[in-house]
């Protein structure tokens, strides 16, 4: 015991301290994804400005973020071998490509929406 305290109240207390963090980064994060980042412009051509494509191009609205960023980085390392997409994302700094990811998982009416 800790002033009086058990253990189990510093650790419940600790835990909803983490939880309380981790929605602050949530809600930062949703924040950043709603405004197209510029580098998502070349995007929109295939894509569509929020990422609802019309066939044959891939929907990225509701993709995870995550698939998204290993799906560009593929391209620009030429793992995945699309001409279109390995000229689009050949000059993306990693930072760039977590924008353009988080801005299109963030978008509804894609996939799971």
């Amino acid at each position: 015991m800790l002033f009086g305290l058990s253990l189990g109240v510093f650790f419940l207390a600790g835990f909803a301290a983490l939880v309380y963090f981790a929605t602050l980064d949530v809600a930062a994060q949703s924040r950043k994804s709603a405004v197209m980042p510029d580098e998502a412009e070349q995007c929109t051509a295939c894509h569509g400005t929020r990422g609802v494509a019309a066939a044959p191009f891939p929907m990225l609205a509701g993709q995870s973020a995550e698939y998204l960023i290993s799906a560009m980085t593929a391209y620009r390392s030429g793992e995945r071998d699309v001409a279109a997409m390995a000229a689009a994302v050949k000059d993306l700094s990693d930072g760039q490509i977590e924008r353009i990811a988080h801005y299109f998982a963030a978008q509804s009416g894609g996939v799971g929406r």
